[in-house]
């Protein structure tokens, strides 16, 4: 058993590790970190906590923060890097593409500034999206592109030559527990929280656990709603922006620790949500991982977690996601 924590709390670290590449980019130069969420998407708030959690342990100066739809050129223009959110929404899946037209906004507008994008994953539903999107990339001279599996490796090349694999920013949470608490042993009769994605992510097959399901806007309070809606109001007051999104970033460090208290209630997460199989790894509780509709988490699985003894993929053969690329790309030590 403790063998099995060692390995558990070692994997952990190992990913948190990897993220010291990003910070040689970063170090000794101003940040203005863009495209933070300011949505109830519990997993992109997590991405967003490590990655705070990133620049405070790398002692990284961030001078900038915003959303994608909000953002001033003044202030940008006083940053020496311009960061991007990392996640899942590069491409034309969600907000029909406004997300990927501000960042080519920014790629066009600054040339001559050092432009990361922390770790993503790529997906185009229109392949001349994909082609028009990846030209206007690869006419930056330094813009380095980390991408968190190898399908998204084989398309990032059409955007830059500086790619690089790169686990998730929320594993710069590590630790959150002890590795004391890793549930190793499951009991006989488990608490299993079903886990389920109820958006355009959706896995096609129910095949699955038969329990009332849980997705992250169930962890959203009232009070979360209001003190959102009064900092997009603040937002709009002249000099009030940079107090808004303090604001929203204690609902975020909120609904985090919320979303910890409930998980500690159980010893089994099932899962189709990448981030819910992340936080319950870093909880030390034991997964089942399920693909979500285009192969996401299965890719991601393979990539990363797959040496963590407390998570197991679970494969119902879903028809819709697409073949492996073959291995052999670079990883970035």
């Amino acid at each position: 058993m403790q063998d099995e924590k060692r390995q558990w709390n070692n994997h952990l670290q190992s990913l948190k590790d990897r993220h010291q590449s990003i910070a040689k980019l970063l170090d000794g130069k101003s940040i203005a970190y863009v495209d933070l969420p300011i949505h109830f998407n519990v997993g992109d708030i997590l991405i967003m906590e490590g990655t705070e959690q990133f620049f405070e342990d790398h002692q990284l100066n961030v001078i900038y923060r915003c959303d994608a739809f909000d953002y001033k050129f003044s202030s940008i223009d006083k940053a020496d890097v311009i960061v991007f959110h990392g996640g899942g929404n590069f491409g034309d899946l969600y907000d029909d593409g406004k997300m990927q037209a501000m960042r080519e906004t920014l790629i066009q507008r600054y040339p001559n500034k050092r432009i990361v994008c922390l770790p993503q994953t790529i997906y185009f539903a229109d392949p001349a999206r994909q082609k028009q999107s990846a030209t206007i990339f690869s006419q930056h001279p330094d813009f380095h592109f980390f991408v968190r599996d190898l399908h998204s490796s084989e398309v990032a090349k059409q955007f830059t030559d500086n790619c690089t694999l790169m686990p998730d920013m929320a594993h710069s949470l590590h630790p959150l527990v002890s590795s004391r608490e890793a549930v190793i042993q499951v009991p006989h009769t488990p608490r299993i929280l079903n886990l389920s994605r109820i958006d355009k992510e959706k896995p096609s097959t129910t095949d699955r656990l038969q329990k009332k399901s849980f997705d992250w806007l169930h962890i959203v309070e009232l009070q979360d709603i209001a003190f959102n809606r009064f900092s997009r109001l603040l937002k709009k007051v002249p000099g009030c922006e940079q107090r808004a999104l303090k604001i929203w970033l204690k609902i975020c460090t909120n609904i985090v620790f919320r979303s910890q208290q409930f998980f500690y209630q159980f010893d089994v997460v099932e899962t189709d949500r990448l981030h819910g199989a992340i936080f319950g790894a870093l909880l030390g509780r034991n997964i089942v991982l399920y693909d979500n509709s285009y192969g996401k988490n299965s890719r991601y699985y393979s990539m990363w977690l797959e040496e963590n003894p407390l998570i197991q993929l679970c494969d119902l053969g879903d028809k819709n996601r697409e073949n492996e690329p073959k291995k052999g790309v670079k990883i970035e030590e």
